[in-house]
């Protein structure tokens, strides 16, 4: 009897867990005030992500929130994006950001399988290339941040590995340029100016182009000074461009935006940490 007791109970909880890539999340049905206390908390920990320890905090938080709605699209998203805050600023071991930036992609996998025209393609193909070419501007986010988050988990990786990573993370970059090219300040255009700047063959001069445009549309959005000067003027050999760009991001007040003065704040310290291996990057 007690044997039976537990093989129920056991069946029920594995039952109620579902597994995403190496990432195991539980779902349980919450009462509407325990859904909004804890998205209340999780926001509360958003907004004050220029903390790196509440930066780790919403991780934590958006994980149980998919675990009480797992059939929320923006929920998933949003774990996406906590999963790359973490990884791109609050974490410095490179395996752990290589899994933190895995585990950022599968959430925004999961985020896209709710896309019915996605999911279609992809049980039928099992091509993410040709599913995402579905996704319609109420899924924009989740393309985005399944690119950001494949984007940076290559970024460090061999030459080969970035090939073979590239037409995916172009396929998903053209998407979101196709719907909006503006989205997450002039994010498109930094990704392929990033793209283009990292691959072995790359295009340089597209690549400063890219990144030209993306700072016309967001001036004060400081990753893309950063990038442009850590990808591009140090591939391109330009010391001057690369002290430029880094001492702007320095100098300059991160809170003109106010939505991205946390991300704005790490880029000033990433471009601090850049300004003092000028040397080593540009020894001539």
């Amino acid at each position: 009897m007690h044997k039976f007791f537990f093989l129920l109970v056991a069946s029920l909880f594995f039952s109620s867990c579902s597994q995403v890539g190496s990432v195991r999340y539980r779902f349980f049905p919450p009462t509407e005030a325990q859904f909004a206390r804890e998205i209340a908390y999780a926001d509360s920990l958003w907004n004050d992500r220029a903390s790196l320890k509440s930066a780790r905090g919403a991780v934590r938080a958006f994980i149980r929130l998919t675990g009480m709605q797992n059939h929320d699209p923006e929920l998933w998203t949003r774990l996406s994006h906590a999963y790359y805050m973490q990884a791109n600023y609050a974490e410095t071991n490179p395996d752990k950001q290589y899994w933190l930036f895995h585990k950022g992609m599968r959430a925004a996998e999961r985020a896209l399988m709710l896309h019915a025209g996605y999911a279609r393609v992809m049980t039928a193909t099992g091509s993410e290339i040709l599913a995402i070419r579905e996704i319609d501007s109420n899924f924009l986010a989740a393309a985005w941040w399944y690119a950001a988050n494949l984007g940076k988990r290559v970024a460090n990786e061999t030459a080969i590995i970035r090939l073979e990573n590239a037409v995916l993370a172009e396929a998903f970059c053209a998407q979101v340029m196709s719907l909006d090219e503006n989205y997450y300040y002039g994010g498109p255009h930094r990704y392929m100016g990033s793209l283009h700047a990292l691959l072995p063959g790359g295009n340089l001069e597209v690549s400063r182009s890219h990144f030209e445009k993306s700072l016309e549309m967001a001036p004060h959005y400081f990753g893309t000074r950063t990038l442009f000067a850590e990808y591009y003027a140090v591939r391109a050999g330009d010391k001057q461009l690369f002290q430029d760009l880094l001492e702007y991001v320095v100098e300059a007040s991160p809170g003109t935006v106010p939505a991205i003065e946390p991300e704005n704040i790490y880029e000033q310290r990433r471009a601090s940490v850049l300004l003092s291996r000028i040397n080593a990057l540009f020894p001539n």
